[in-house]
C-alpha cells in the first residue's frame, strides 16, 4: 500500500494536477481512476491475509469479491467502473488512515452495488 501514494502522485503530475490537494481525485479522468483502482486492488490481492478474510457478500472470501470486480477494469469497459465507489478507499490510503479504516473501505469498494428491482 505504501507505493500507492507514489503512483497517485505520478498520475497527478502527468496530468498537471497539484498533489496533495483535497480535490486532486476529482480532477483526474475516469480512466486514470480506473487504472489506479486496478493497481491498488492488484497490490491488495497478493497480500497473504486476503484469502483468509471473509466476504461480506456471502461468497468464499474477500479475494473472491475482488476477482469479481475485474471486469470493471478491462479496456473498453469504462462505463462499468464506478469511481465514486473507490474514492473513499483512495482517500483512506492517501491520508494514511488506520488499517481497520482502510480495510473497511476495501470491502465497500469491492462490494458490487445492488441494483434496485
Amino acid at each position: 500500500l505504501y507505493a500507492f501514494p507514489a503512483s497517485f502522485e505520478s498520475v497527478c503530475k502527468d496530468r498537471g494536477i497539484s498533489y496533495p490537494t483535497p480535490d486532486a481525485l476529482r480532477q483526474l479522468r475516469k480512466k486514470d481512476l480506473q487504472n489506479l483502482a486496478f493497481r491498488l486492488l492488484s497490490t491488495l490481492q497478493i497480500l497473504p491475509i486476503i484469502p483468509l478474510l471473509r466476504s461480506n457478500t456471502g461468497r468464499a472470501n474477500l479475494l473472491d469479491d475482488m476477482l469479481r470486480r475485474l471486469p470493471a477494469f478491462t479496456p473498453g469497459n469504462l462505463d462499468s467502473f464506478d469511481s465514486d465507489q473507490f474514492e473513499p478507499l483512495f482517500n483512506a490510503v492517501l491520508t494514511n488512515k488506520p488499517n481497520d479504516k482502510i480495510w473497511r473501505q476495501v470491502y465497500c469498494a469491492v462490494t458490487e452495488a445492488t441494483r434496485p428491482p
